[in-house]
């Protein structure tokens, strides 16, 4: 059985629901249920529950609130080494704020290693510790010249972070929180490429050591599902997914990161219920106008999932309740994210419902940044493509192009990256360059099936389908269709697609598999999206 046939007499059982039981937010603003975590150090005893809470606070990726229980052990303890560490961990945001810490996160994060290298009690482990994040607070920084010159050096220095914590799990190898601070180190944003899913696999291997002896740490828990955050590995995270909201249910972000998970297997039910509980939970008096990323990243994800089960209506109150948070709402580490992210709803609302003419209306809101633009050009050149309009085509391409220095451009032509080539093929298409426009989107596509789309994006492989459909090649449309079901299960507009060119082609056991599944995720579809669904609501075999 080759690998489409394969997938054609499984995808019926994505529609299956791994149901998982969110447990409800404590109606409180402190976190008490965070998970266990066992945090070897050398000071009093007294202080071992603020430690431990702080690192499980860390692992959940709750920084303000990890600061404050690391801080309150370095009043009530000032020579606790380990406790200034902790301080320095929770400025600098691992795996999704900046590569690097910057402005008031950098200079906190230095005076608190100062003090830990000056605080008396601490081991030759806990000193290694706090060498390890030294690397990451270099006091002479990164010399300010050529933008390229400094990715590498960020890089760089992620690296040492990384290898400085291996160290640390090789020559201490009883210390579980030195494994899973080194598992965490390698998936850091930071860090080179992996297409091989290398360090990805690593780190899972790691992790799943460390998940025998402590089955409630969230780290293992959350850490898990990043690695496994990816086509070829999502159904490894698939109990993490599962445990991950029950081991932490105090945290938001650990309600929400289940959803990475259900999002790669198209679970869209459980998606929804992720991040409603999630939502819920970010929008704590003491966290909705401090911590808003957790909250607006949770609507990223309950978006998308209304949008792939029809329900667009919910998905535009998202997108209409995500326009009113504040980039000043967000934590200083996630803030240079609040553009981009706020232009990502309306983009994603119109270029999921098909909706072309307001896709090329779309504008750049006022200030917006070169990343927030360029959404908005990649908008446009879907649309433009679509609506086969080679001047709108142009022009998107044209701006997109200005965004970029020349240097980044020359480069981006001889290694395409995604949004680039998107653009770029997109514009090709609306030109009739058909072949071109499909030939510059395969090795995208190809590097997706591997590693996986961004969160919330839309298939390179839809992509091509959809060019090919649109060029009158429906063999071949479907047959992109396929492989991009296989790297994402259950997107709508993939399963319409597919299911329409089957149908057409004679296919109908194969086209009753692809509208059963739509029927079956769109069940509350809104009645403007049942009517583009209607092919799959008569279908008859």
């Amino acid at each position: 059985m080759n690998r489409v046939t394969s997938f054609v007499s499984a995808l019926a059982i994505w529609s299956l629901s791994y149901a998982v039981a969110l447990p409800q937010m404590p109606g409180m603003d402190m976190p008490t249920q965070l998970g266990r975590v066992e945090f070897q150090n050398s000071c009093s005893p007294q202080v071992k529950k603020h430690l431990d809470t702080g690192v499980a606070a860390l692992y959940s990726f709750w920084f303000a609130e990890s600061h404050q229980l690391f801080e309150r052990v370095t009043k009530e303890e000032p020579d606790c080494a380990i406790a200034y560490w902790g301080l320095a961990m929770s400025d600098y945001e691992q795996i999704e704020g900046r590569s690097l810490p910057e402005g008031a996160q950098l200079a906190d994060g230095q005076a608190a290693i100062t003090s830990g290298e000056a605080a008396a009690r601490k081991t030759l482990r806990e000193a290694a510790y706090i060498n390890a994040i030294a690397i990451i607070f270099d006091a002479n920084g990164i010399p300010d010249h050529d933008q390229r010159v400094q990715r590498v050096q960020r890089v760089q220095r992620v690296q040492r972070f990384s290898a400085a914590m291996g160290a640390i799990s090789a020559a201490y190898p009883l210390d579980r929180q030195a494994a899973v601070i080194y598992a965490m180190s390698l998936l850091k944003d930071g860090m080179p490429a992996d297409p091989d899913l290398v360090r990805t696999r690593k780190a899972l291997a790691i992790l799943n050591g460390v998940l025998q002896a402590e089955p409630d740490n969230p780290g293992v828990a959350h850490f898990i599902i990043h690695a496994a955050d990816n086509p070829q590995m999502a159904s490894l995270g698939l109990p993490a997914a599962r445990r991950y909201a029950k081991v932490a249910p105090a945290a938001p972000h650990a309600l929400h990161m289940p959803s990475h998970i259900f999002a790669r297997l198209g679970l869209w039910d459980e998606v929804i219920r992720s991040n409603l509980a999630s939502e819920k939970a970010s929008e704590q008096p003491s966290l909705i106008h401090t911590e808003a990323q957790n909250r607006m990243h949770a609507m990223e994800f309950l978006q998308y999932a209304y949008l792939q089960t029809g329900q667009d209506a919910k998905a535009v109150d998202v997108a209409r309740e995500a326009a009113t948070i504040s980039q000043t709402d967000f934590g200083p580490g996630f803030r240079q994210y609040w553009p981009l992210k706020a232009t990502g709803f309306p983009s994603r609302q119109v270029l999921e419902t098909r909706d072309w003419p307001a896709a090329l209306a779309l504008e750049p809101a006022s200030g917006s940044d070169v990343l927030a633009r360029q959404i908005v050009y990649w908008t446009h050149s879907v649309a433009a493509g679509h609506l086969r309009n080679a001047q709108a085509a142009e022009q998107a391409l044209a701006a997109y192009e200005a965004t970029l220095s020349p240097s980044d451009l020359n480069a981006m032509k001889v290694h395409p990256r995604t949004q680039w080539a998107e653009v770029k093929a997109w514009a090709l298409f609306a030109e009739g360059q058909n072949g071109a426009a499909v030939a510059l989107l395969r090795p995208i596509a190809d590097r997706q099936d591997h590693i996986g789309k961004g969160e919330v994006e839309l298939p390179a492989r839809e992509m091509m389908g959809d060019m090919l459909r649109l060029a009158g090649r429906s063999a071949d449309a479907l047959h992109e269709y396929r492989l991009s079901l296989l790297a994402d299960p259950g997107r709508l507009n993939t399963l319409l697609h597919a299911g329409e060119i089957a149908e057409s082609l004679g296919l109908k056991p194969e086209a009753a598999t692809y509208y059963s599944l739509l029927r079956a995720n769109t069940r509350d579809a809104s009645p403007l999206s049942s009517q583009a669904l209607a092919p799959a609501r008569t279908f008859e075999q």
